[in-house]
């Protein structure tokens, strides 16, 4: 039995990755595809034991996605749509096979456990590609499909981050702040700014608190020396000058492209603000052609796409969601993490990127829940032996 948790959750971590180690896979069928199909699967050799809770605030996603669907209908879009859906779809279906993964005993700390094994293996390929002089390798300028994604990897040292904020031990402490480096020199504005606001709030809660207060200026130490040492070598450049672009003026549309597709994305809304322009129109309207395109902001997408309606939605679904984690004191660090994702959602990516911010739902929904399991089991085997 803890085998076969141990493999359904391998099978879940493979769909959290698989965005970012598909290049590296040369296989016939898409690999997201696969490990998709293989998490379902792997959820078919459980009982589904979802609890009414955990229940209650998944049902309102559905409301949304049939909506968002629905909205092919008056789309303009004839290929690029149906795509978008079926990515919508395997995203959805993603957050409902974690659920049922995760709703047996142990899954989260096995899954704690696995995914420490990946975080610390990342950071040990990054130490040593920076160490050989070989971080170059992410800065690559021509054929985007040679060099790896440095977005997703920012994005996934920051929520392993977070996943572990509360560690402690000399080791944990070291790879966890070599990641907070390695987001900083890979250069990715938002998963570094973001991932620094988070932590300043993080710290002053816990500063409020009183909680390690000794590590927490041990951490502030290190990670300033680190930054000066990155100014040093002239580590920084490609950070800074990204990061400058904004501050410099963030409405020059040759420093930051996003700006017109955001003033595009609202002025369109606004021709149809009740049912929106439809499912992947907004290549076809922005572009002139029905291809992926994304105005680069989730709030922004919905109204364009769906309208006042699927934004409506949207919260609904994001308000229970809120709810659950507060009334069951879910932990602050795990919060961090879909708050990480919401923020990264205003400035990157498409509602058909959802698959991993809903797998990190599914998964901390069901957090305590297989805790609790786990706990209420040891509790009641020692009850037995008396």
């Amino acid at each position: 039995m803890r085998v076969l948790s141990f493999i359904q959750v391998l099978t879940v971590i493979l769909l959290i990755l698989s965005g970012m180690l598909k290049r590296y896979v040369n296989l016939p069928v898409d690999f997201t595809l696969l490990t998709f199909i293989i998490a379902l699967l792997a959820s078919f050799l459980n009982k589904p034991s979802i609890s009414s809770k955990v229940l209650n605030v998944l049902l309102w996603i559905i409301p949304f996605s049939i909506f968002y669907l629905i909205t092919m209908v008056y789309s303009p879009s004839n290929t690029y749509s149906l795509l978008k859906a079926g990515k919508l779809l395997m995203s959805i279906l993603s957050l409902f096979i974690v659920t049922i993964i995760f709703s047996k005993k142990n899954s989260f700390i096995y899954f704690r456990a696995i995914f420490k094994i990946v975080y610390v293996a990342l950071v040990t390929i990054l130490t040593f590609l920076f160490v050989t002089g070989q971080f170059s390798t992410f800065f690559i300028t021509g054929d985007l499909l040679l060099a790896p994604d440095y977005l997703s990897i920012s994005t996934f040292l920051a929520t392993s981050l977070f996943l572990y904020l509360k560690d402690r031990g000399f080791f944990i402490n070291t790879v966890k702040i070599l990641s907070l480096l390695a987001i900083l020199l890979l250069g990715g504005r938002g998963p570094f700014v973001i991932t620094v606001i988070l932590l300043l709030i993080y710290f002053a809660k816990m500063l409020i608190r009183g909680s390690f207060i000794r590590n927490l200026i041990i951490y502030f130490i290190v990670i300033a020396g680190l930054f000066i040492l990155s100014v040093e070598l002239s580590l920084h450049e490609r950070t800074f000058e990204r990061l400058a672009s904004l501050i410099e003026d963030p409405t020059d549309s040759y420093l930051n492209p996003r700006y017109p597709m955001w003033v595009f994305a609202w002025e369109s809304f606004l021709e149809k603000p009740i049912f929106g322009h439809g499912l992947g129109s907004f290549g076809l309207y922005y572009l002139n052609v029905d291809m992926r395109a994304y105005p680069h902001n989730l709030i922004l997408e919905i109204l364009f796409e769906a309208g006042v309606i699927g934004l409506i939605l949207a919260i609904i679904f994001g308000g229970r969601v809120s709810k659950y984690l507060k009334i069951n004191n879910i932990a602050l660090e795990l919060k961090l993490i879909l708050f990480f994702f919401l923020l990264d959602f205003m400035k990157s990516n498409s509602i058909e990127d959802l698959r991993v911010f809903l797998i990190w739902i599914g998964i901390i929904l069901m957090s305590n829940i297989s805790t609790e399991e786990c706990v209420n089991h040891t509790a009641k085997e020692k009850l037995e032996s008396i």
